[in-house]
């Protein structure tokens, strides 16, 4: 079973009985979310709502207690909202009641003897594939390159700050990684070329390189990059630099990335990190780097787009002949061969 994220609600009263639940659901290998500090009358948090729009399932612990407190049900009414798959999960008999009558609950023996199997039954894995794509309220939309770089450190942040890990996958001309996470105003005055960026635009864009760098340190990355991609409004220079942190970074990854080379650039730039977010950019202006980005974190649809982008990579790696680490040298090849064209030229 795939780990899925399963945000558990009950009532602070049944926290035993709760702390049994999440322990099954962990030796079944799933990532249960409870938040233990639930007291009477506390409010219905900013974290609260983040947990239950990043789950991938939604667990409502119901019993003679629960039922009856009004948090459960407006954490139930959110999880709907935000278009997470809602399981009832009815112990002892409790069936549900209120907005969650209407729901198939997962009825269970007191003593939980009974609850491993009944999930099985449940088939989680149907459930959020059935929940993929309703996801209107986990959106958010970044017009300007800026607000796309803002929006990538804050979601890798995020993810970090729980202790999320998972390999990055980007596809896009040069990835992330052609970024270079030096300070050097001199090494920035070539990257940016004939079009120069605020020191703003660089500090954001450092720290995008950074975050994704520790993600793809620990647990690897997918690349499907374009070496060959022209930059003649910026200047041969500046193609030179990006190449060569690209490859300075392919190096420095030995074991733990793998790369598709693609002769020609789509446009778009797809970056998923672990199956915590989605940020997808298909507008890309001249001197403005990526627009009109589009971030996703709602689990179904992040893990639905994962799975898809997976697919294809997979399938690029085999028509190339190439495995994982294969693959990575072959990049830097390709890579090293085009800043030798390019110094090339620059000579010319």
């Amino acid at each position: 079973m795939y780990p899925f994220r399963v945000f558990v609600s009950y009532s602070h009263e049944d926290l035993g009985l709760v702390e049994r639940v999440v322990d099954r659901l962990q030796k079944m290998k799933l990532h249960p979310i409870i938040d233990r500090n639930i007291r009477p009358g506390i409010p219905f948090s900013d974290q609260i709502k983040d947990d239950i729009a990043h789950a991938h399932l939604f667990l409502a612990v119901l019993t003679k207690t629960s039922v009856k407190r009004p948090w459960v049900h407006q954490e139930t009414g959110y999880a709907m909202g935000m278009g997470v798959p809602v399981l009832p999960l009815a112990i002892g008999g409790q069936l549900p009641g209120q907005m969650l009558q209407d729901l198939q609950a997962l009825r269970v023996r007191q003593d939980l003897s009974d609850l491993g199997r009944r999930i099985q039954e449940a088939n989680l894995e149907h459930l959020v594939r059935e929940a993929t794509d309703r996801s209107s309220g986990a959106m958010e939309c970044a017009d300007l390159s800026e607000e796309r770089t803002a929006g990538i450190v804050k979601h890798c942040l995020a993810w970090r700050r729980i202790g999320g890990e998972g390999r990055v996958r980007q596809k896009a001309a040069l990835s992330s990684f052609c970024i270079p996470p030096e300070w050097s105003q001199k090494v920035w005055q070539v990257y940016d070329g004939d079009e120069p960026r605020s020191e703003y635009s660089h500090r954001l864009l450092r720290r995008e390189r950074k975050e994704l760098g520790r993600f793809a340190e620990a647990s690897g990355c997918d690349l499907i990059v374009s070496p060959s991609l022209t930059l003649t409004h910026r200047g041969r220079a500046s193609k030179i630099i990006r190449l060569e942190k690209l490859r300075d970074f392919l190096k420095s990854m030995q074991g733990k990335a793998r790369v598709v080379i693609r002769d020609e650039p789509s446009g778009e730039n797809l970056l998923i990190v672990g199956d915590w977010f989605v940020a997808e950019s298909k507008s890309l202006r001249r001197g403005e780097g990526y627009r009109h980005t589009t971030f996703t974190y709602h689990a179904p649809t992040v893990l639905e787009r994962l799975r898809r982008f997976d697919e294809e990579f997979q399938e690029l790696l085999d028509e190339a002949g190439c495995d994982g680490e294969s693959s990575r040298i072959e990049a830097i090849k390709r890579i090293e061969k085009e800043i030798s064209k390019e110094r090339r030229k620059t000579k010319a």
